[in-house]
């Protein structure tokens, strides 16, 4: 196990749980809560990184800066998003900025859950981007969470209120399903309904139970 989480990260079996937008994944991690499982969001992280105050909101405020903020002078995610999106050298500027803080405070929350819980221990870490940069080595386990690309678009335009063109448009920036899939140990398909999803994340965590015990024994 790679020595990235930290000495007690090494008690840990760690699971990175990735797929595209709107493939499915927060469902997905809402069934595994269900069942028990310890999930860190990496989004949810990258939200509380950039509360007011914290380095990495002051960073953003001075490169970006306040046409990205709220009224209420917290950063406005989607007016950021739609910054960087088309812009790479932005992109880059504020993965350098918010990554190492995301990194960081997930090894804490990781760390934290070590200390606190006997073996076996599996941590499910939710991040989108683990196959995209590269990052799929750090973790014992990657799962990914797969879907049609027609129905991605669907879920975007349906759920999210977006045109068809931004829909394509979103999806074409991400690596492609069957790119993720070739990094994966195990593979979700969400292709059907949520029971059936239901279904697939039980057999997933039975699956992911069965490894750690192994790995343990």
């Amino acid at each position: 196990m790679p020595s990235v989480w930290g000495s007690r990260g090494q008690e840990v079996y760690t699971v990175g749980l990735t797929g595209g937008i709107a493939s499915g994944k927060s469902e997905v991690c809402k069934e595994l809560r269900n069942l028990g499982a310890y999930v860190i969001d990496a989004d949810e992280v990258a939200r509380d990184v950039v509360k007011p105050g914290l380095p990495a909101y002051k960073q953003i405020l001075s490169v970006f800066g306040p046409q990205v903020l709220e009224d209420s002078g917290k950063i406005d995610r989607e007016a950021l998003g739609k910054l960087v999106f088309l812009d790479p050298r932005k992109r880059t500027l504020l993965n350098r900025i918010t990554h190492p803080c995301i990194a960081e405070e997930i090894t804490r929350r990781l760390v934290d859950f070590a200390e606190g819980n006997e073996q076996p221990k599996i941590v499910i870490i939710d991040a989108a981007l683990i196959v995209d940069v590269g990052a799929e080595n750090v973790f014992n386990c990657i799962v990914v969470v797969d879907c049609e690309p027609k129905l991605q678009v669907k879920r975007l335009v349906e759920l999210r209120g977006m045109n068809h063109e931004e829909a394509r448009t979103r999806l074409e920036s991400q690596i492609s399903g069957r790119e993720r899939v070739a990094k994966a140990d195990l593979v979700v398909e969400n292709n059907g309904n949520l029971d059936e999803l239901g279904g697939k994340v039980r057999s997933m965590w039975d699956e992911l139970q069965r490894r750690v015990e192994e790995a343990h024994s």
